[in-house]
């Protein structure tokens, strides 16, 4: 069977749940596909092992050094604004796309308030990216640079893949619901490991020359 382009699940998705929840549903479906894909290739690169870590050292120690520190404040970002409040503070506060939002476009009583406790657990979990990223990305606290306080805990990588778990939860429950199945976020790794064989390969042509 033929996968479904965008523009069919979107309205595959409006069919099942509705204009306004099936529509956010597809956003907030792309945004978790493309963060696992985004985090699933960080963590080949980076999550593998020693032996790995030799390999980026040995061909490009600094650029690569700089490439995981952007992945991993992308990763604290993108789960951050997945469970945003449904409105930014202030006057003039934008509508977010957010897992906040979801419960509140459910009709059913009991599906709104076991909906409405896995977000509260998402945003648990989420509250350590949160706050890293309140401290150290989209700001830099100044009190904390001065007084060179702990600040708040980082995160580890089991913070984030719990966090991103939590957040699959919310999605599949809608899922469940209204169409009876779960989602599938296993995204298959091409770039990092074609990038690593050429690395590889490289790196041993590089030693050959100079031996």
């Amino acid at each position: 069977m033929a996968e479904r382009t965008a523009e069919e699940e979107k309205t595959y998705y409006v069919e099942k749940m509705g204009e306004t929840l099936g529509t956010q549903f597809h956003l907030l479906l792309e945004e978790v596909t493309l963060l696992h894909l985004k985090w699933s290739e960080g963590v080949e690169l980076f999550g593998s092992g020693p032996t790995r870590m030799e390999l980026l050292n040995d061909a490009a120690p600094t650029f690569f050094l700089i490439i995981e520190n952007i992945l991993w404040d992308d990763a604290l970002l993108h789960l951050s604004r997945l469970t945003d409040p449904p409105k930014s503070i202030g006057k003039n506060g934008k509508p977010n796309l957010t897992i906040k939002n979801l419960p509140e476009l459910i009709n059913d009583p009991g599906a709104k308030a076991a909906l409405g406790e896995l977000v509260k657990i998402a945003e648990g979990k989420v509250k350590i990216c949160r706050d890293w990223r309140n401290s150290h990305i989209a700001h830099c606290d100044l009190r904390l640079v001065l007084s060179g306080g702990a600040g708040p805990l980082e995160p580890s990588s089991k913070h984030v893949n719990e966090a991103l778990e939590s957040v699959v939860a919310v999605l599949n429950a809608v899922s469940v619901h209204f169409t009876e199945t779960e989602q599938r976020f296993k995204t298959a790794i091409h770039g990092s490991e074609q990038l690593l064989v050429v690395l590889d390969a490289g790196v041993r042509k590089l030693r050959e020359s100079q031996e």
